[in-house]
């Protein structure tokens, strides 16, 4: 079952693009790591999702 679906997802802030066209799908059970460096959208990305 597919607890969550995103597609073509993006943020750019004062026209530098952090991240774009971004698609993905957790299925329920499953355990996800969101790895990058410092700066890069990681959280922006998670608080877009939630």
């Amino acid at each position: 079952m597919i607890i969550l679906q995103a597609q073509q997802v993006g943020r750019s802030f004062n026209g530098n693009e952090l991240f774009a066209n971004v698609n993905l799908e957790i299925q329920n059970g499953a355990r996800i790591g969101l790895v990058g460096p410092n700066g890069i959208g990681k959280t922006t990305l998670l608080e877009i999702l939630t």
